[in-house]
Order: C-alpha cells, then sequence, then structure tokens
C-alpha cells in the first residue's frame, strides 16, 4: 500500500531539533534536499505498487533518500541506519519533520528497496536526479543517455573474420595511458600451519 506525502520540503526554520539548533542553509545535504525532484522520484518508486492493498509502505522519499545516502557516503546498510539516526541534516533531507533518535527502518528492508526497484528503475532515477542537478529536463536527459552516438565501437568494428584482416578499422582508437595493476588481493598458494 503507497504511503506518501508531497516533497514540499519544510523550511529550515520549521525542523524541530533538540535545543532549538538551526540548521545550516549552506549545508550540502540541505542544498541536495532542494535539488532533487522528489514527487518525480517517488513516482518511479511507486510504479509497480498497489494503492490498496498489502502493509503501508515507508515513505518514498525516507527510501530514495537512504538510498542517495549510502551510495553518496559509501555506507554498508547497518551504518546508514545508524548514520541517519545520529545525523540531523539527514534527517531534514529524508523530509522529516523534526529529529528523532530512534531508527527509521531496519537495516534488512535495504535487500526489499533494491529488489523494489531493479536496475532500470534504479537507472532511471539517476538519470532524473543528474538532470535536475544539471538543471536540464527529465525526459531530455533519458533521451541523450538512451541515444548511442554516431561513431558507436561496436558499429565501427568489422568483422575481422569475415575480411580476413588482422588490422583493426582504421576509425578504431588506439590506447592510451597507462595501465596500474594491484595484486593485494591476488591467489596466493601458501599453506597455513
Amino acid at each position: 500500500m503507497i504511503k506518501y506525502k508531497s516533497a514540499n520540503q519544510l523550511s529550515i526554520e520549521e525542523f524541530r531539533t533538540p535545543f532549538e539548533l538551526k540548521l545550516d542553509k549552506e549545508n550540502r545535504w540541505v542544498k541536495l534536499a532542494s535539488i532533487i525532484p522528489w514527487d518525480e522520484l517517488a513516482g518511479i518508486y511507486y510504479q509497480s505498487m498497489s494503492t490498496g492493498m498489502g502493509a503501508p509502505s515507508i515513505d518514498a522519499r525516507i527510501v530514495i533518500g537512504s538510498m542517495v545516502i549510502k551510495h553518496k557516503l559509501k555506507l554498508d546498510d547497518r551504518e546508514v541506519v545508524e548514520t541517519i539516526r545520529e545525523n540531523i541534516y539527514l534527517q531534514y533531507f529524508l523530509g522529516l519533520s523534526a529529529y528523532t533518535a530512534e531508527p527509521l527502518f531496519d537495516r534488512s528492508l535495504f535487500t526489499a528497496f533494491r529488489y523494489r526497484l531493479g536496475q532500470d528503475k534504479f537507472d532511471l532515477m539517476s538519470q532524473r536526479i543528474i538532470a535536475a542537478a544539471l538543471g536540464i529536463p527529465g525526459t531530455e536527459a533519458a533521451e541523450k543517455q538512451e541515444g548511442k552516438p554516431p561513431g558507436d565501437r561496436d558499429n565501427a568494428r568489422v568483422d575481422q573474420s569475415a575480411t580476413g584482416a588482422d588490422q583493426p578499422v582504421q576509425n578504431e582508437p588506439s590506447p592510451k595511458g597507462k595501465l596500474k595493476m594491484d595484486a593485494t588481493v591476488a591467489d596466493q598458494l601458501i599453506k597455513y600451519p
């Protein structure tokens, strides 16, 4: 069941904090909260959900915002829940009206979030967030992502076995730069005592 309130963000002055602290308007999470098209992302998230059946869902803004926090800060599921619980700016980013010391959801729900989103919806949401950050309308950004450039590598390559040539096509770019290799995770045949 869908449970969502509009993304009209509370002003910083309306956000209730312990000890009546004032939130900084220049904080990165405050700025990011104003850029992200929350209603559009919620529509994408709720596409596969029923409006009348099932248990009430967690607000889409909390789900989407938690995924943004997870990927932006490169945290694991458990750390995301704890970081949100501890940070007042992250709670403002998620659209809460007041600070709460309680966890918003259990860390195990991240698995359900990822399953519900899937790769296609996740990619679409990422495109919309990037488009909003760059000031490009969302549909225009999606069209740019889907369209392949005319000099695509797959189209420029000729089947060498059919032509009998061992040389790549002239349009093929030559490799540039240096490859750095790291052997810290290479298998070693070490016998332990």
